[in-house]
């Protein structure tokens, strides 16, 4: 056995008998020459010298064995984490037959242990019964005794050797002496320990359709019961496990679950779990529920399949766009003209004498675009602080209509220069589309040129406006690199916001501000909202609810919380996010019945049972959040189509409010603390650039190349002089018509929210949550209802600065609208209404305990396509 090296730890002057440990580690410190701790000096000197002594401390023992029997365990951490120590070390026999877990288990070390099996530490695999362990501890007992009692005959004739000599044998007779205490108290420990229980709470799962995940928990401590080193999961398709389909050891002692993977879909498979000491396997514990069927709820009928080809097939397609045989004419053109030349655009004198100076100062009455750089809690500005700012078009009306496109542009930016080659025949072209286009992209290059780059970053989901005409869009974006080109510097947001503030004061428009003003004050809120929406939340299966709200120009926004904008208002009903079949089938039965669910027939541990255990808390979660009380929730629908997948780690049950209450007219917005409204087309845009950011950056490139090329071969048929032209640019049209429809098809595949509103117009019954949920859950829910709302009235999409009368989000009571639902002419024009109460009774459509269904919603006099993407071009 190796002589410690260590020094003495710093411990307190103890009156009780000193403990074997300590006395082992005094004698090796003695034996290797340590100087001992005065405890006399000033504290100060102790701190640094043991700080001295940690550093040193996995250095001055021989090997991992000797850190282990001195139970050091931050010695042994430190010595584990080194890349020197090999795996021969770790689990490498001594000279006693004894492994470094052995060790740490019969002296009840849990830290010790735990260390050890994270580092990958085993049972000694040559003791593998517990009478030939016991035998062994024995002997090593006996072995150190006769040594014990050798020396000590030997010491005792020291008179008669010389001085050297005997001082040696009184040094090996201390370190047999603390081996006796440390062997003895390790075989009693291994006698008085009994084998472990069953572990506790073990429950399975079903992740997938060939695969389980079994979790369980420590057995019940019991006063002799050890310390688990490790556990084995057994699973087999028969009931007494005979034969068995498969077992697996787990020794990582941190996450107590197992993931079986491999299964056979359909089979019904009985998993059990053992714990086990250093006296052996315990008895096995079943898991709750006993069996599983690994399933998927995509196995049931009429549901929506999602394919997840989409955005193989969308590169495929932009690589078509972008290939020489594509005969369109936007790559012709792009291919024809040279750099140089189709970016040489006749500039006037403004431009000439200010080419130097790209950024605006002030603004003007006109359309605007400002990109804000940043990294922690700095900007990028330029030398006249103020925020890199270009101006695109001196009419806002214009600007607006190409939003949606600007949006779709941002995933894009590296296309710019090529878009303006393409658009250079746009120049003298009589089309208010191509121009205004043509505009946003040259206050794009132009920014990118200034910046040194060409990801502008993400766009704000509103524009600013003051009341001197101007408007801002806004993009936000990360900068990594430390040194921005010149004349750009980093600034604090704290300084930027104050010299921003002495400015308006210096010019005296406090009574008026302009949008630059309202950006430095609410700089810090946007980019919190930029730094949320590119967060992604944790894996689970989640419950979400759909709310839309529409404004004067006719555009959706929907309801998302502050803190995470890129998901609709949510919360975790579990953290295994796949639904099985059985679970899903339970809910479509819930679809086609109107009585309330009796679970009590069903055992407590079936999966629909735990699965609407699960259901009900989050709902009571969710509407808690909302401030809606139960009572007017009871009418709400799951989604039944699907479940809706983001990514590979999250999934999403559907919840629907009421057909009256889903949509919301003008004049209805309120505010509710911690959510807000976004347009719809942004809240794509953060949702798939957060979780298919994939698929969304290319389906966005090809959809801005595509769609600029329609119109310029529109503008190509028309210009024609002769039929052979003409049919030349009717064939390249055809073509791009072709392409743009397929695009659009997978588009509409991954946009759930329209398939949910198609789903809800068409009348589609879903799971209401009367017939699970029972009455007395929304008196222990403690949410409180609130008698001026039907629904959750979100904030505004600009709650985070004050409207003024001119805001797109103020309406009067003369706005306000109700669209009818079932029953109703369609061609009839819509009438106010000022509370819920005056509506007739034909318009409530959702059907209810006692009435019959009705056919659904009806949305407005347009398509579905065309009320979401907004109006089309002509």
């Amino acid at each position: 056995m190796a002589l410690s090296l260590r020094d003495p730890p710093q411990r307190r002057r103890s009156l009780g008998p000193i403990s074997p440990k300590r006395l082992y580690r005094n004698l090796s410190v003695r034996l290797r020459g340590g100087a001992s701790i005065d405890q006399s000096q000033p504290s100060t000197t102790r701190k640094v010298d043991s700080g001295r002594h940690n550093r040193k401390s996995a250095a001055s023992y021989l090997s991992l064995f000797d850190a282990v029997e001195n139970e050091d365990t931050q010695a042994v951490h430190l010595m584990l984490s080194s890349a020197g120590l090999l795996k021969e070390d770790l689990n490498g026999l001594s000279s006693e037959g004894l492994v470094p877990m052995d060790v740490a288990v019969l002296t009840s070390n849990t830290p010790l242990v735990r260390i050890l099996s994270q580092a990958g530490a085993r049972d000694n695999p040559h003791l593998t019964s517990t009478e030939e362990r016991g035998s062994h501890l024995s002997g090593l007992v006996l072995e150190a005794g006769r040594r014990v009692l050798e020396l000590t005959r030997e010491v005792k004739k020291g008179l008669q050797t010389e001085e050297e000599e005997g001082s040696q044998k009184r040094r090996e007779l201390r370190v047999w002496t603390l081996r006796l205490q440390l062997y003895t108290r390790m075989r009693d420990n291994y006698q008085s320990t009994v084998a472990p229980g069953p572990p506790s709470n073990v429950a399975i799962q079903v992740t997938s359709e060939t695969s389980l995940m079994v979790t369980f928990r420590e057995p019940t401590s019991g006063p002799n019961s050890g310390i688990i080193t490790q556990y084995k999961v057994e699973w087999s398709c028969n009931e007494s496990f005979n034969p068995l389909c498969g077992w697996e050891t787990v020794h990582d002692l941190r996450v107590l679950q197992f993931s079986i993977t491999g299964l056979t879909p359909g089979l019904r498979y009985f998993v059990q779990v053992f714990a086990y000491n250093v006296k052996g396997w315990g008895p096995a514990q079943n898991s709750s529920p006993p069996s599983a069927v690994p399933s998927s709820w995509k196995e049931c009928c009429s549901v929506i399949r999602r394919r997840r080809e989409q955005e193989r097939a969308v590169t495929k397609l932009l690589e078509q766009v972008e290939e020489p045989q594509y005969r369109g004419f936007f790559i012709e053109t792009s291919k024809v003209l040279a750099p140089s030349k189709s970016l040489s655009v006749s500039r006037s004198l403004k431009q000439l004498f200010h080419s130097a100076n790209k950024f605006a100062r002030c603004l003007q009455r006109g359309v605007y675009l400002a990109t804000v750089f940043y990294h922690k809690d700095n900007i990028l500005v330029t030398a006249e602080e103020q925020i890199p700012l270009v101006e695109i078009d001196s009419c806002s009306t214009s600007v607006m209509q190409e939003l949606n496109w600007f949006v779709k542009l941002s995933c894009a930016w590296k296309d710019v220069q090529w878009l303006q080659q393409g658009m250079a025949s746009a120049l003298s072209s009589s089309s208010s589309v191509l121009q205004t286009r043509q505009k946003i992209l040259l206050a794009v290059s132009q920014l990118q040129s200034a910046l040194g780059t060409a990801d502008l970053g993400q766009v704000y989901y509103e524009p600013l406006r003051d009341q001197q005409g101007n408007m801002l869009l806004l993009t936000l974006h990360p900068y990594p690199l430390p040194q921005p080109p010149a004349p750009l510097h980093w600034t604090s947001l704290a300084s930027f916001q104050r010299s921003q503030r002495k400015s308006s004061m210096a010019t005296g428009l406090l009574q008026e501000l302009t949008a630059i003003d309202t950006l430095a004050a609410q700089l810090k809120e946007k980019l919190a909202y930029h730094r949320r929406s590119t967060q992604t939340t944790p894996p689970g299966l989640y419950l979400g609810f759909l709310k839309l709200y529409s404004s004067v120009e006719q555009k959706i926004q929907v309801l998302v919380p502050q803190k995470l904008p890129n998901l609709l208002c949510h919360c975790r009903v579990r953290e295994n996010k796949h639904v099985s079949r059985v679970e899903w089938e339970w809910l479509q039965a819930l679809s086609s019945q109107n009585q309330p669910v009796d679970l009590r027939s069903c055992p407590p541990q079936t999966p629909p049972s735990v699965f609407v255990r699960e259901l009900r808390a989050a709902v009571i979660q969710l509407l808690t959040q909302l401030s809606i009380p139960l009572a007017k929730a009871l009418d709400y629908r799951l989604y039944t189509q699907e479940v809706l997948q983001f990514g590979d780690s999250v999934s999403f049950l559907l919840l629907l409010p009421h057909p009256e209450d889903i949509w919301s007219a003008p004049g209805q917005h309120g505010r509710v603390n911690g959510f807000l409204t976004l347009p719809l087309h942004i809240f794509e845009l953060v949702h798939f650039s957060a979780y298919e950011s994939e698929f969304y950056s290319r389906y966005c490139q090809a959809s801005v190349l595509l769609e600029l090329d329609s119109k310029l071969s529109q503008q190509a048929l028309r210009e024609a002089l002769d039929k052979r032209e003409a049919q030349r640019a009717k064939e390249r049209h055809t073509q791009v018509m072709v392409l743009s429809q397929r695009l659009e098809e997978l588009w509409r595949e991954v946009r759930w929210i329209t398939d949910a509103l198609h789903w809800y117009r068409q009348g589609c019954c879903g799971a209401p949550l009367h017939c699970f949920m029972e009455a007395s859950v929304h008196t222990d829910a403690g949410v409180k209802p609130d008698p001026a709302l039907d629904c959750p009235p979100p904030a505004p999409s600009s709650s985070e600065f004050s409207q003024g009368p001119d805001s797109p989000h103020s309406s009067s009571e003369e706005d306000e609208v109700f669209w009818p639902l079932c029953g109703s002419d369609s061609d009839s024009p819509p009438q106010p209404r000022s509370s819920r109460s005056q509506v007739p009774s034909q318009y409530y459509s959702l059907r209810r305990p006692g009435k019959e269904p009705c056919r659904g919603a009806r949305l407005p006099e347009r398509s579905l396509v065309e009320w979401i993407n907004g109006p089309q071009d002509s």
